[in-house]
């Protein structure tokens, strides 16, 4: 078993330039799977352009893997550049660094701490907000955002390699799997998540 790591990077005006940002996804392969980097690239980017505001643009992606081992072993598995628009909707005009923050659990560590597997996303649009707030803590995101959110990440907890027909699981970084019945979580307030 690896685990691989995929990242989407996208920007966005802010300042009066262009912001770079990134989501990474890691996927774990079964022993002796080989991780198709294409295929995955292609579902992440499709499920990511369906979320994020009409601003936001994508710019590339990259594989690099095992992360689960000696740094050594990781190296970069291909890369590929992007192009186009977003296709979520308009923005909020809401101030650019608050996101919407997803988690799914994780087992307990071993010393019985709580682990989520999160991620942040500045998806800036109408139908995932309940307001246009300014700050982190004053714009509540509407119960049909929470769900859109949720079934996103849902949707990425496996995915599939187009020419080896398996299936990859999301993980993290060092490949511990969510727990399968938690499901996952939308937080109820934008959070603050600095570029």
């Amino acid at each position: 078993m690896a685990v691989f790591a995929v990242s989407i990077t996208k920007d966005r005006p802010w300042r009066g330039s262009r912001e770079e940002f990134s989501n990474v996804y890691h996927y774990q392969t079964a022993v002796g799977e080989v991780f198709d980097d294409e295929s995955v690239v292609q579902q992440l980017v499709e499920a990511e352009r369906a979320i994020f505001d009409n601003a936001v643009t994508f710019l590339r992606a990259r594989t690099w893997g095992p992360t689960d081992g000696p740094a050594i072993d990781s190296v970069t598995r291909y890369i590929t550049d992007l192009t186009g628009p977003a296709t979520g909707g308009t923005s909020l005009g809401a101030y650019a660094e608050l996101a919407v923050m997803v988690r799914n659990r994780l087992p307990r560590s071993p010393t019985g701490r709580a682990r989520f597997l999160r991620k942040w996303l500045h998806t800036q649009i109408p139908s995932l907000s309940g307001g246009s707030g300014t700050m982190a803590g004053t714009s509540v995101i509407a119960a049909a955002g929470q769900t859109a959110i949720e079934a996103y990440f849902n949707g990425l907890m496996e995915v599939t390699g187009a020419t080896s027909l398996s299936t990859y699981q999301l993980v993290t970084e060092n490949g511990v799997e969510p727990l399968s019945q938690s499901g996952s979580e939308c937080f109820d307030w934008m959070e603050h998540r600095q570029f």
